[in-house]
């Protein structure tokens, strides 16, 4: 899988502003390859209001 993501963002457009790729799992999900080469935000869920 990070060769994957590797590969991917080798093949996204050089610009001015810096491209992200962004992962959504579930809870604890993320593949043990990646735990220690990507940043993890844990957000709340959104409430009735915010949907």
């Amino acid at each position: 899988m990070l060769r994957g993501i590797r590969n991917l963002a080798a093949r996204l457009p050089e610009s001015a502003p810096r491209k992200n790729i962004v992962i959504t799992t579930p809870e604890h999900c993320l593949p043990a390859e990646l735990k220690h080469d990507v940043p993890v935000l844990e957000l709340a869920k959104p409430n009735v209001s915010e949907q």
